[in-house]
């Protein structure tokens, strides 16, 4: 039994000693551990030259292990499988990384491997006690500071306000060394930066059409109500925020001096009906093709997602950011008295 044992052993051994000469240059890995050490699969988004690739991973017992292809350095997300964001890092084709991601925050992430993801968890760490704005305050202290550093990009990138404050993103995008920037993460964002300019985006709502669960089609009507509400978000990103914004207005949605236009931008019928399944909700939700580049989205140059748009009878666009708290406010204030 001991022999067959150190048999065992040996041939580990050997393959761990193949695989480290070997190496993966074609590929990046990412190990880690997840606190509470639950068995669930995780889901795993990563932005790279333009291109957006999707997976699945298990976690068994608080450990999982996954591999993709970045020929240059790619922005990574895990998530749960309720689309909760765990962590974020930088990855290349090459890197072997190890993380540790705390259900708490995605902050509180600890990476190895990547000079990169590590320094931008050390700034995570510095700054986890922060609000939004100190957060944003303390991103554009670095930036000002570290002009040459590409984690400046993508702090600017990944973590900085950027659709509340375009020009503050744009500004500090133009102190950092363009030599520096990681075209593929920092390209979504400029793009975004872009669609802010258009001479549109603040114009009223022209009129578009949604399609609705089991296939039918809506028109968006402004008059329906004194005030509505656009919540535009997809299946990764800003459903948590957009259900409980929309469930705190829902006294004023049944009054009828609120409607609702619960947008998905899903790139296509099949994710966005798998995903809305799953949401437990009163009022109706939609859907249009083309993300935020298709034909309906594009003249108001969303920026990100979630967003929200509050506009009046003429689709007037009384208020625009991608706070829900902000939003919030801004519907709240507009009511006809008597709904507030």
């Amino acid at each position: 039994m001991r022999f067959a044992t150190a048999i065992r052993a040996a041939v580990a051994a050997l393959i761990l000693v193949a695989t480290a000469a070997c190496g993966h240059g074609s590929k990046y890995v990412v190990s880690g551990t997840l606190e509470g050490k639950p068995s669930m699969n995780l889901r795993v988004i990563s932005y790279c030259d333009g291109a957006v690739a999707t997976g699945v991973t298990v976690c068994r017992e608080g450990e999982f292990v996954f591999e993709g292809n970045a020929p240059s350095p790619a922005l990574v997300e895990i998530y749960d499988n309720d689309y909760r964001l765990l962590g974020r890092l930088v990855a290349e084709n090459g890197d072997d990384i190890n993380v540790s991601l705390k259900r708490k925050s995605p902050v509180l992430t600890a990476i190895k491997g990547n000079d990169i993801s590590e320094r931008w968890s050390r700034f995570n760490a510095d700054n986890q006690q922060a609000d939004s704005a100190a957060y944003a305050a303390a991103i554009a202290r670095y930036v000002s500071a570290h002009r040459d550093d590409p984690l400046s990009a993508i702090l600017v990138a990944a973590c900085y306000t950027s659709a509340d404050n375009p020009a503050a993103t744009d500004s500090l995008l133009s102190m950092i060394d363009a030599k520096v920037i990681p075209a593929g993460i920092v390209a979504p964002l400029t793009a975004a930066l872009s669609r802010l300019s258009q001479p549109s985006v603040r114009e009223p709502i022209k009129p578009f059409t949604m399609v609705l669960p089991g296939n039918g089609r809506k028109r968006f009507n402004p008059a329906e109500a004194p005030v509505t509400i656009i919540a535009l978000s997809d299946s990764h990103h800003g459903r948590d925020s957009v259900k409980t914004l929309l469930r705190s207005l829902e006294a004023q949605r049944t009054a009828r001096r609120l409607a609702v236009v619960d947008l998905w931008l899903d790139a296509d019928t099949l994710m966005w009906n798998r995903a809305f399944r799953t949401d437990t909700i009163p009022w109706q939700q939609g859907w249009v093709p083309g993300s935020v580049a298709g034909s309906a989205m594009a003249p108001l140059g969303i920026p990100s997602l979630p967003y929200f748009i509050v506009t009046d009878t003429a689709g007037r666009q009384l208020w625009r950011g991608a706070s829900a708290r902000l939003a919030r406010s801004a519907v709240i204030t507009r009511l006809p008295s008597a709904s507030r």
